[in-house]
């Protein structure tokens, strides 16, 4: 998942790229960037009870929800990982 860092209006603000594509012309500058990725382990951890079949997990503005097929005894340890990028050269004012 990645959102875009934006002011707009005087107010800073995460969006989602499609979001900041239908905004109308001329766009705000993007500042930063939010870089967010649900991963898993390489290997499975057997049937352990604290890994459930219906976890759920936030990454950045969203909920994911992560189902384990019926047929099979694979569990995996997941994790969010995230990370905020300032872009250098972005900040003051637009010029004309």
């Amino acid at each position: 998942r990645v959102l875009l860092g934006i002011e707009n209006n005087s107010r800073y603000q995460y969006i989602p790229v499609d979001k900041y594509m239908a905004l109308a012309a001329p766009k705000p500058r993007i500042l930063s960037l939010q870089i967010g990725a649900l991963v898993r382990s390489a290997q499975t951890v057997g049937r352990d009870n604290l890994i459930r079949d219906d976890q759920q997990f936030r990454v950045l503005d969203q909920t994911v929800s992560v189902t384990v097929p019926t047929n099979t005894n694979a569990r995996y340890v997941r994790q969010v990982v995230s990370q905020t990028v300032a872009l250098r050269n972005t900040f003051g004012g637009r010029g004309q």
